[in-house]
């Protein structure tokens, strides 16, 4: 899985301030879901952006993620929408993740799979999602198109440039690509989140990338 250091993932304000999404990502997960009946299986659920409305339309949802800190704020803002009794939220690996009965949907939203650094996570994270489907169901999984322009662009930078990563301006980060491995880096040095007086501590987060030359 992917590697990490420093507090991204347990530290909800930078989070939520910086992994906003694309748009039109919660509807069209809401709307899938919605149509396949429920419940539904959300990999890397992190603070229930996703989930939440999902359970607000009516589905039963099963969320699942690594960080306990993203957990306890899902649940938190579940119990506030009147939620939580359709979310249901697990401590877990999408790599080993398993369900008590088929789903019609399995989702990974906002590249949450590219966590999966190796072909083996990736194959692994698959086979569980096969697995946990009901006959005819379906995978939905949003990944990063690999553009080599850019990665050219951030090879040539210097550890000093950095690009906005919230909405605002307000937090920035560094992107590494790895020339001896299908990874890029990310590294947000110690900047305050969006509404949050107290630095940050440097973290870094890497997300596999692979594509085939052509």
């Amino acid at each position: 899985m992917a590697q990490r250091d420093g507090d991204y993932y347990d530290d909800h304000d930078l989070y939520d301030a910086t992994a906003r999404g694309v748009p039109g990502d919660v509807a069209f997960y809401r709307d899938l879901a919605v149509a396949s009946g429920g419940p539904v299986v959300e990999l890397g659920v992190g603070t229930g952006r996703i989930a939440i409305p999902i359970a607000a339309a009516g589905i039963a949802v099963i969320g699942i993620d690594l960080s306990p800190a993203m957990l306890a704020v899902a649940r938190r803002r579940a119990a506030a929408a009147g939620v939580e009794a359709r979310l249901h939220l697990d401590e877990g690996d999408m790599r080993t993740f398993t369900v008590a009965r088929p789903v019609p949907l399995v989702a990974i939203p906002f590249r949450a799979f590219l966590h999966n650094l190796t072909v083996e996570d990736q194959r692994a994270t698959l086979d569980a999602a096969y697995r946990a489907l009901a006959p005819g169901g379906r995978l939905v999984l949003n990944v990063f198109n690999p553009d080599l322009a850019l990665i050219t662009v951030w090879r040539g930078r210097s550890r000093r440039a950095r690009v906005p990563l919230d909405a605002d301006g307000r937090v920035e980060a560094h992107h590494d690509y790895a020339a001896d491995a299908p990874a890029v880096t990310s590294t947000v040095p110690g900047a305050p989140a969006c509404g949050c007086a107290a630095p940050r501590s440097r973290c870094a987060t890497s997300f596999g990338r692979r594509w085939r030359a052509c």
